[in-house]
């Protein structure tokens, strides 16, 4: 049976491997069938709402690159601030489906609020360096996206969608969280 190169391959959610490249000499490729394990794996693998290589429908990925200076943890760290910022601003809803966790995927895909998110990472993305680009753009765009945020936490638009957070199982804080209580009774006599 011939060797398959690994990294010719592309995981297909049915569970086969199919050859991307041609096949070198005579040996033909076959599709492999991925073990069940690597399947599982692959299927729980956790995705946030946006990535720093989405940044790329904003800002092109050599300047992405210039700015970071080619350590991709910085452009990670401004999505994670944008995505943070965001949340700051939607607290009615239910963050863990628009957003998702640790774990899970988001299940709502939005792609108004994806938008918006990789507008305000952009921006702090942009704030560590001007390399070229048209300063201005990015902050009237940051400024753009915070002002929607700020209309649909105010009410004034409702976003087709995105689901409230359950307040129904929602009980009061333990504690002293909050106390009530007045001024003692006065009592004048003349």
């Amino acid at each position: 049976m011939p060797m398959a190169r690994l990294d010719c391959f592309t995981f297909l959610w049915g569970g086969d491997l199919t050859p991307e490249c041609p096949s070198n000499d005579d040996t033909a490729v076959h599709p492999v069938r991925a073990p069940a394990t690597l399947f599982r794996k692959l299927k729980s693998i956790y995705m946030p709402i946006i990535t720093s290589a989405d940044l790329s429908t904003n800002i092109y990925a050599e300047i992405v690159t210039e700015i970071t200076r080619s350590d991709t943890t910085i452009a990670d760290r401004a999505v994670n601030a944008a995505i943070l910022e965001a949340k700051m601003y939607l607290g009615r809803f239910d963050l863990v489906q628009l957003f998702g966790t640790d774990t899970t995927s988001p299940a709502v895909q939005d792609e108004y609020l994806k938008t918006l998110v990789k507008d305000l990472a952009c921006w702090h993305l942009m704030r560590l360096a001007n390399t070229g680009v048209d300063y201005g753009v990015y902050r009237t765009s940051y400024q753009d996206a915070l002002a929607a945020l700020k209309n649909i936490q105010a009410g004034l638009v409702q976003p087709q969608g995105w689901p409230y957070a359950d307040t129904r199982t929602e009980t009061a804080p333990p504690g002293d969280a909050i106390s009530w209580h007045s001024n003692p009774k006065r009592h004048n006599y003349y």
